[in-house]
């Protein structure tokens, strides 16, 4: 007997539970990527970040480029800076603010910083901007980038003193050095400094001097950064050759200025005459002379005595007496100053007690004139020095063991020497190296302890591999005595090109894909590397299921050296990407780093770009959930890519003996749709949607069976702007 089953139905949206991994939904982030450029680099910075300027030098400006990118999904209103501190930093706008920027728009900043005096600058810098809500009901979003400023310049001055009075003098351009007058074939030493007395590091690039009886002593390795507080020294000595007035000149190069001094100096004769008592009989000695001590045991003392006679036509003022060198002093003589009447006598006596073994020398000033002396104490005396390349220099305790720069994972090599120069055994007890720094060793190091005999020695070598990029230093210990050791490190070879292997272009929603990545040649380094994705899918919140299957957005690999493969945790030369249930693109960047965690990712990596393209839902599962000789509850799950449906569409099948009344329905849910994957809930879904739908049925009067089993099954198909899903059919069977 035929029947005939009317049908009614409503429906109901709830969240779905069917992503493969399931993450927190992605907390709101600043809407801009800042980039900040300057001279021929571009860095990527965060909000609240520190930028530095350094200035050459007061009132040359320095400047560099903030570059803010859009990265939002509506349009951002960018308002006029505000800059606060400083009086040095200026900004300008590269186009008109304020400023309306859609989705990979851009606006450009320039900040100058043009120092007025040599104090550190600081300032604050705000960029106001307000962006669009993502619906038109949506209210906007206010926020503000901050940025602090830094200004730093050099302040390099120069300074002297002179032994007699050892004042300190500033001087400049123009300024004059006058020496005293010196006793001709004696000496006399001005130090010269160069003090940082800015907030930035600043070069010395040369000094230089002209004039016969003039010289440079003591001057540093240049050119030179000298850091804020620190001071240079070195010395300008005047040794004049015959009697009269001399003159030259100091030239000192700065980035910004050259400072050239004058040099002034007199050569005089003595005035006095001189003798050296030996077994108490006077020898006739003269200026410039060098005076000899006997060999002196450690701790011991050997004494030297000198008569000085006036032989002049008047009195003659001694005003200053002194002795310089390592164990030279003198220990008798008059209270100075003293006059001398034509043909008086003034007695000095000059101790030495040397404090190390072997030679020592120094120099005796009596008023104008000057004497050599030596001598040479009996005991252990140990000398240093190191090799780098073919040059060999000598290094004192406390010195620096300079190395050749070496790229990083490159090494390079010092020779080390100990040699004992004394008259006595010396013995080596230890020898290591000190310090945070991996990046130095030692290599072929001697069996301890060793026993150097008088004129013997013992080499090592040290070996200097950077770990990363700029200075490093560390303390070689020989015994007690300390040496820095000190290296360069320039950047390591570029990396090879790479590409990525596995999957490419367009790729289905919701599935699995398999990613590797390799150079095109090894690289003679181990890699530590990252791959990064970001997902771009138009909507306010991105698919939380896109992600690698380690979890989340980022994967660690190696590419061990001299290797072209990565290798992702677990040791797989590929790893499982899940491209989610959204239409969009996922971009995959990598990064390269050292073990030390030096950056090598090339300047502008090559990323890997997989799309998912927009097309119709897809109907997953579909079941009865609650039935009733009257009434059925279909659950029905899938996913819309466009995150958008419009219409679910139901045909039932009747029994062979039953005939459906309404066996075709189309049920518009588009405001049901719209109101889900607008609301914060399904952010944690992507596309996917779960739809449950009430029917109820009534059969024909002359029907004595239920209306439900009068139902063979019922097939269902979900449709939106993109097209019609995929059918499902399910059974009301039990």
């Amino acid at each position: 007997m035929s029947s005939n089953i009317i049908q009614r139905a409503r429906t109901g949206f709830y969240g779905s539970l069917l992503c493969l991994f399931l993450v927190p939904a992605a907390v709101a982030q600043m809407p801009f990527q800042l980039l900040v450029r300057n001279g021929a680099g571009t860095s990527l910075i965060p909000n609240n970040a520190t930028l530095a300027l350094a200035a050459d030098a007061i009132g040359k400006p320095s400047s560099l480029t903030i570059v803010m990118a859009y990265q939002g999904f509506t349009a951002a209103a960018v308002n006029q800076p505000q800059l606060f501190g400083s009086n040095s930093f200026t900004v300008s706008a590269l186009t008109v603010v304020p400023a309306t920027l859609n989705p990979g728009d851009s606006l450009s900043l320039t900040v100058q910083f043009k120092p007025a005096d040599v104090r550190e600058a600081t300032a604050q810098l705000t960029i106001p901007y307000t962006e669009k809500g993502p619906a038109s009901q949506a209210p906007s979003t206010n926020g503000s980038i901050t940025l602090a400023l830094n200004g730093t310049v050099p302040g390099l001055a120069v300074s002297y003193s002179l032994p007699a009075d050892g004042n300190v003098v500033t001087v400049d351009t123009g300024n004059t050095i006058a020496f005293p007058s010196t006793v001709v074939g004696a000496s006399i030493m001005a130090s010269v400094g160069i003090v940082n007395r800015g907030s930035g590091t600043g070069p010395i690039q040369s000094i230089s001097i002209s004039g016969n009886p003039f010289s440079l002593q003591s001057t540093p390795l240049l050119p030179l950064m000298v850091a804020p507080g620190a001071a240079v020294q070195f010395g300008v000595r005047y040794s004049p050759s015959q009697v009269g007035n001399n003159s030259g000149a100091l030239q000192i190069v700065f980035p910004d200025r050259t400072v050239t001094l004058g040099l002034q100096g007199t050569g005089i004769p003595s005035l006095l005459t001189y003798q050296l008592l030996q077994d108490a009989q006077p020898v006739p000695i003269i200026p410039g002379q060098l005076l000899s001590f006997p060999d002196t045991g450690l701790g011991a003392r050997s004494s030297l005595s000198i008569l000085a006679k006036n032989t002049s036509s008047g009195p003659v003022t001694v005003s200053a007496a002194a002795v310089s060198g390592s164990g030279f002093a003198i220990t008798d003589g008059p209270i100075l100053p003293v006059t001398l009447n034509v043909n008086d006598v003034a007695s000095f006596t000059i101790g030495f007690v040397p404090t190390q073994a072997g030679s020592s020398t120094g120099r005796l000033r009596v008023g104008n004139d000057s004497f050599d002396l030596a001598g040479k104490a009996i005991g252990v005396q140990l000398l240093y020095s190191y090799t780098m390349g073919s040059a060999s220099t000598p290094v004192l305790a406390g010195g620096t063991v300079l190395f050749s720069p070496s790229a990083v994972g490159q090494t390079a090599s010092d020779g080390f020497t100990v040699r004992n120069t004394g008259t006595a055994a010396a013995t080596i007890v230890s020898v290591g190296i000190s310090g945070t720094q991996t990046a130095f060793t030692i290599a072929n190091q001697p069996s301890l302890p060793v026993s150097l005999s008088a004129g013997q020695s013992v080499h090592f070598s040290l070996a200097f591999s950077p770990v990363t990029t700029g200075l490093s230093t560390a303390t070689l210990l020989v015994d007690s005595q300390q040496f820095q050791l000190s290296g360069f490190g320039s950047p390591p070879a570029p990396i090879p090109a790479y590409q990525f292997s596995g999957a490419s272009g367009n790729q289905s929603p919701f599935t699995q894909l398999r990613i590797g990545l390799s150079l095109a040649s090894g690289y003679p380094l181990e890699v530590d590397g990252k791959l990064t994705l970001s997902v771009h899918d138009g909507s306010f919140a991105a698919d939380p299921a896109v992600q690698f299957s380690t979890g989340g957005r980022v994967v660690a690999f190696t590419i061990p050296a001299n290797a072209i493969q990565a290798i992702f945790p677990g040791g797989d030369s590929e790893v499982n990407l899940q491209t989610g249930t959204v239409a969009g693109t996922i971009t995959v960047i990598p990064s390269f780093a050292l073990p030390s965690g030096l950056d090598i990712t090339p300047a502008n990596p090559t990323p890997l770009s997989l799309s998912i393209p927009a097309g119709p839902p897809y109907l997953s599962n579909a079941l009865v959930t609650e039935k009733s000789p009257t009434t059925a509850t279909l659950q029905i799950s899938g996913y819309a890519p466009t995150r958008t449906l419009r219409t679910l569409q139901f045909r039932f099948l009747a029994q062979s003996s039953a005939n459906v009344v309404n066996g075709a329905l189309s049920l518009n849910i588009e405001p049901n749709a719209q109101n889900w994957f607008s609301s914060v809930q399904s952010q944690n879904f992507g596309g996917q949607f779960m739809v449950t739908v009430p029917f109820s049925f009534a059969s024909g009067q002359s029907s004595t069976s239920s209306p439900l089993s009068l139902l063979q099954a019922v097939s269902i198909k979900a449709g939106n702007d993109s097209g019609t899903s995929n059918e499902l059919m399910v059974p009301f069977a039990p």
